[in-house]
């Protein structure tokens, strides 16, 4: 499958419009060879326009490029020059074409609400949805820039963190269900130092050192001790781990991410550096098996 993708910036205002050239237009996607479906996604409301992203899915690279070349394609675009009033010139009122080949059933969620417009039954319906084009979007983002700081790529994308790990490539991370909060942290009290860090709005704590051993009750895993790092956690409130191994700022990094059931981050557990800031070897041995053992 293929996946073509446009962004429009629209004017705040315009929505309706814009929408309505969708509604009406005198589409020829039905009579070409290749297509699968279309979507138009509406996104985030920012200060001065609303992101809407169209999303078309077609059987192969090829009939796509077919589709751009035919006469279809031109008689479906030739009104297109009178909607640029519609469309916000914050950067260009072009819209940016993503393209992308699109592999099997992996499905994500996003957290908005959006409107979707079928090329195939012109019907409109509001719920929350499986927005797949905002997602794959993010995936090409995190693509590019694998090394994003999560909470802060979340913000400018309107997702949830959890969402911006799952649009890592691959090969960079592997989930674990929320069942195994405790083995992971029994088995982080073995590595030694390691540098545990607590992402909120209104700051950034980092704690380096051995994380205690632990046990569960009256609700809580309990971190025991009196000094260094401990505490209580709502183990409950875990909704699954991901284990990412990723570059950051120039060199790999390897950290266990722990996620609430909200889609946020409760912390984050880095394994630790040598004197050449390079990644202790036994830790991140140990984080590999750890990995092994729990990501599903």
């Amino acid at each position: 499958m293929f996946i073509a993708m446009n962004r429009f910036r629209v004017k705040k205002g315009s929505e309706q419009a814009f929408e309505q050239v969708w509604l009406n237009r005198d589409s020829q996607l039905n009579k070409v060879p290749g297509f699968v479906e279309f979507h138009l996604l509406k996104g985030p409301e920012h200060e001065d326009y609303t992101l809407y992203s169209s999303h078309t899915v077609w059987q192969s690279k090829a009939t796509f490029e077919a589709w751009t070349k035919s006469e279809e394609f031109r008689a479906a675009h030739k009104d297109a020059g009178q909607n640029k009033p519609l469309y916000s010139t914050i950067r260009s009122s072009k819209a940016s074409r993503f393209a992308r080949p699109c592999g099997g059933a992996r499905q994500r969620s996003h957290s908005l609400p959006s409107r979707i417009f079928d090329a195939r039954s012109r019907a409109t319906t509001e719920q929350r949805m499986l927005a797949s084009a905002a997602m794959t979007e993010l995936a090409l983002v995190m693509a590019d820039n694998p090394g994003g700081v999560i909470e802060t790529v979340a913000k400018e994308h309107d997702v949830t963190p959890r969402a911006v790990v799952e649009a890592l490539p691959d090969s960079m991370r592997r989930f674990a269900p929320a069942e195994t909060f405790v083995e992971a942290m029994t088995d982080v009290a073995k590595w030694g130092d390691v540098t545990l860090i607590i992402h909120t709005d209104d700051g950034i704590m980092e704690f380096t050192g051995p994380v205690p051993n632990g046990q569960v009750g009256r609700g809580y895993y309990n971190l025991m001790g009196s000094t260094g790092f401990h505490g209580h956690i709502r183990h409950e409130r875990c909704a699954g781990l991901a284990f990412v191994e990723r570059p950051f700022m120039g060199r790999l990094s390897a950290l266990i991410v722990f996620f609430n059931t909200d889609g946020g981050i409760m912390f984050k557990i880095f394994v630790g550096r040598d004197p050449a800031r390079e990644l202790k070897a036994d830790q991140l041995a140990a984080f590999r098996s750890l990995a092994g053992r729990l990501a599903r």
